[in-house]
């Protein structure tokens, strides 16, 4: 499509110059959403008797069972109305564990996608606009020192966790299924997964 409007407007630009401008415009973000598409993972999650995968184009986090203390969609309340927000939550037993478990490039890329949960934490007074604001400094954990993109991400996921309960927010769109259905399906390969480790020791 992108081929033909250039083609055309060889020939047509001074008589229909509006039209050759859209229809390049639509082209392109056709274009760009296609490409988009191609470079998506085909599985968001590989599941496993031992692990979860999150699968993301810019990387991947991998987390054992046994690292999850709580799965169940994210809502958020004001006032007496309450809101469930477009992700699954997972809240971590041990959050200096997850720096081994992401890649930086996935971390870089989260803490951009995750921005607007911030925000939307600040609006509701869950936390203050100092929180949300990117710093630079180390991460001081259990297992040392933690710089550069991961750094980062556990402060953010610490301000999650904060805010809404979670320290990993799954977006609907990297499902296949409700938010509500998918978080009944990890929680139920979680107790399996406990059964599976039960019988092999």
């Amino acid at each position: 499509m992108l081929l033909i409007c250039l083609l055309l407007s060889n020939y047509l630009w001074s008589e229909a110059k509006l039209v050759l401008i859209f229809l390049t415009l639509v082209s392109v973000v056709v274009l760009v959403t296609g490409i988009t598409k191609h470079i998506e993972p085909k599985c968001s999650f590989e599941i496993s008797p031992q692990a979860v995968v999150y699968q993301h184009r810019c990387g991947q986090w991998q987390l054992a069972w046994s690292d999850i203390r709580y799965i169940a969609p994210v809502t958020t309340s004001r006032g007496i109305e309450q809101q469930t927000l477009p992700y699954v939550g997972i809240r971590l037993e041990e959050l200096d564990k997850f720096a081994e478990a992401i890649t930086p490039r996935l971390a870089n890329k989260l803490i951009h996608e995750q921005r607007p949960l911030l925000i939307l934490a600040v609006q509701h007074g869950l936390l203050s606009v100092e929180q949300i604001t990117l710093r630079f400094q180390p991460y001081k954990s259990a297992y040392g020192l933690i710089k550069g993109p991961i750094a980062e991400f556990l402060y953010q996921s610490a301000n999650l966790q904060q805010a809404f309960g979670f320290h990993l927010m799954i977006p609907s769109t990297a499902l296949d299924r409700s938010i509500e259905e998918f978080s009944v399906l990890l929680k139920q390969c979680k107790e399996s997964a406990q059964g599976y480790v039960d019988e092999d020791a």
